[in-house]
């Protein structure tokens, strides 16, 4: 064999498998899929109606410029999370939308891309939950919680309320992190779930 029906042959050898899906897959796939994208676009514009309800509030309701300074340090702080996450996430909406899921092996490409952004959307969650809980406390206290505030902040605390408040922390992360769970499963887990069903049943096969 000469040089070039050596490289023909090699070309041949490392051509790689593809695996076309069946009618039935793809509308499985497609479906799952499509509803991810949906609860993407809709979680989206939700927290775009948040963020700008919460900085008019924010900005609008009268505070001494401690509490006004704590807010907007919270705020930006919420904005930038929000704003990264939402990038990282908004690559992986585009990515599927572009994949050819007819090949399994886009298939699994998507699946695995969705479970890393599952556990990306809950860190994001369980991080900015506590911001946007404090902050809207103090938007709708207004001079009750900016009072509070000041008075916890200038007081030397005693052992006993720094337990409780220890406490009260811990039992709103306990209780923020069951209901992300429950709202991951509803919007995302399972149609994750079917997707890896379907790539099961075709290694099976």
């Amino acid at each position: 064999m000469n040089i070039d029906e050596l490289k023909a042959a090699w070309r041949e050898d490392k051509a790689p498998e593809v695996n076309i899906l069946t009618p039935q897959v793809i509308g499985r796939t497609s479906s799952a899929i499509t509803k991810v994208r949906a609860n993407m676009r809709n979680e989206f514009i939700g927290s775009i109606l948040c963020s700008v309800i919460l900085i008019w509030f924010s900005m609008t309701n009268q505070k001494t410029p401690l509490i006004l300074n704590l807010t907007s340090i919270m705020l930006f702080t919420l904005l930038f999370l929000t704003a990264f996450y939402y990038f990282k996430f908004y690559t992986f909406y585009k990515s599927v939308g572009l994949s050819n899921l007819n090949l399994k092996e886009s298939l699994s490409k998507a699946a695995y891309d969705l479970e890393l952004n599952i556990e990306l959307y809950k860190t994001y969650n369980f991080c900015i939950t506590p911001l946007a809980l404090i902050v809207s406390i103090i938007v709708i206290g207004r001079n009750e919680a900016s009072d509070y505030i000041i008075h916890t902040l200038s007081t030397n605390l005693s052992i006993k309320s720094i337990l409780i408040i220890s406490v009260v922390m811990l039992g709103s992360f306990v209780i923020t992190y069951f209901f992300i769970t429950m709202h991951v499963k509803y919007s995302y887990t399972k149609y994750l779930a079917e997707l890896k069903e379907v790539l099961n049943d075709l290694n099976a096969g």
